[in-house]
């Protein structure tokens, strides 16, 4: 009797046992399938879903890290697409020309400011190989180098002549392009950067030619800021007072008026900062070796393009 009623009360423990050790598991694995499932539906592109934090407590902290780990997942990404979309408008309304080539040197995309360069929608590259649009043995070369080494490369006021568009002469370019490294370090990808710098080119090349009609006047040919001292001083000019360049220039004009000159000297003046020629009138100067020079002289001021003098 005795052994039979331990036994009863033997199994009555293990049965208890055995149905809260179920009611804990479904509970258990109700918790860990929550977790389950809300991570298969954010693999699954759902970041709104969230593993529910029930069950023990072990269980319930894992989920309430989950949730925290998502919430962190998604401020990530809403700056990331911000950055991106920062990224994309800089990329559209910078007046640099702008270009994405993959390491075949393929058209990825291009911004307006190039398309519009090179009078076509930025549709129209998408795809295309760059060099059987512009062939260039010589530069192409340089795009493959790039790839293979991953060494940027820049050039400055670099002469090109639209194979399609024949009609707008020759126009210069500042370019350089630079490597787009994956996760894996290989060169994916090439930024191809460009400034249209025609415009200034041509008007280098008019401002060295008029340099070189100074220098090679017969006549003295100087020039002055607002503060009178000299900043350009020709070679005639050294040749008639004596001095050289790089002894005139930064001093003052007035070395080379003699006293009873200052007054005509001063009427000068006065209509150069009225922003007036002067026109040719006789006068004499003096030389470095002290010398009295007779002299014709003009005068003329200097404007910008704002109509300035300077």
């Amino acid at each position: 009797t005795d052994l039979l009623h331990n036994a009863l009360i033997i199994t009555v423990f293990v049965a208890l046992a055995a149905m809260l050790t179920v009611f804990l598991a479904r509970k258990a694995v109700k918790s860990v399938w929550n977790i389950a499932g809300a991570a298969a539906a954010v693999a699954a592109g759902d970041r709104n879903a969230r593993a529910e934090p029930a069950g023990p407590a072990e269980i319930k902290l894992v989920a309430m890290q989950f949730n925290n780990m998502l919430d962190v997942l998604n401020n990530s990404e809403h700056a990331l697409r911000a950055s991106y979309e920062l990224l994309d408008r800089i990329f559209e309304t910078t007046h640099f020309c702008l270009v994405y080539l993959d390491r075949e040197l393929n058209f990825v995309r291009v911004n307006q400011a190039y398309a519009k360069a090179c009078g076509y929608p930025p549709e129209f590259f998408v795809g295309k190989k760059h060099f059987d649009l512009y062939p260039g043995e010589k530069v192409e070369a340089i795009f493959r180098n790039v790839v293979a080494t991953g060494t940027p490369f820049t050039i400055y006021a670099n002469p090109f002549r639209f194979p399609d568009h024949p009609e707008w002469g020759v126009t210069y370019w500042d370019w350089s392009l630079h490597p787009l490294r994956g996760v894996d370090g290989r060169v994916d990808g090439l930024l191809f950067a460009l400034l249209d710098v025609t415009e200034r080119r041509q008007f280098e090349q008019i401002n060295a030619q008029l340099a070189a009609i100074v220098e090679n006047s017969n006549d003295a040919i100087i020039s002055r800021g607002l503060d009178r001292a000299i900043l350009t001083w020709n070679a005639a000019a050294e040749r008639l007072f004596g001095y050289t360049a790089t002894e005139a220039i930064g001093r003052n004009v007035s070395l080379l008026i003699p006293a009873d000159q200052e007054a005509r000297a001063a009427q000068g003046r006065a209509l150069l900062e009225d922003g007036l020629p002067v026109s040719a009138y006789d006068a004499v100067r003096v030389g470095k070796d002290g010398r009295r020079i007779d002299v014709s002289i003009t005068a003329s001021p200097i404007k910008d393009a704002s109509g300035k003098m300077i």
